[in-house]
């Protein structure tokens, strides 16, 4: 069996596991940073292949050489590392929600009319954040 053949193998059986990630993770929001480097793309694949009953994923992007978070995000996805991912998952960035930001600058750099996240999700979100740290 190649190493292709394996990983997939155990990304099957990876998918079939119900484990206390998946399980805490199911139904939330997450947000992630740092997604378009090296370490932040694994993490990013790992978590749309094996957490699939999130809500939503929030990833915090920025324009980099005048190349848009939108055409970032295609040129990552791509990569052959969600090879696996699309095959088994074809409809994972509906999940999605790329949010433009720095986190170099004031207020993470984010700017209402680049983001693509709607008022009300905000309130939603807000809410539920300062309900859990209540």
């Amino acid at each position: 069996m190649s190493e292709v053949q394996e990983a997939r193998r155990l990304t099957k059986e990876e998918s079939n596991c119900k484990s206390q990630i998946r399980k805490f993770y199911a139904g939330k929001h997450i947000l992630l940073t740092g997604c378009t480097g090296y370490l932040g793309t694994i993490i990013l694949e790992k978590i749309l292949r094996t957490c699939t009953e999130i809500s939503k994923l929030y990833i915090l992007v920025r324009e980099k050489a005048n190349m848009a978070i939108e055409d970032r995000m295609k040129k990552l996805f791509d990569n052959e590392v969600f090879d696996t991912l699309r095959e088994s998952n074809p409809n994972y960035t509906e999940k999605l929600v790329l949010i433009y930001g720095d986190l170099h600058k004031e207020d993470l750099g984010l700017s209402p009319r680049k983001s693509s996240v709607s008022d009300r999700e905000r309130e939603y979100n807000n809410s539920q954040c300062v309900g859990r740290a209540v």
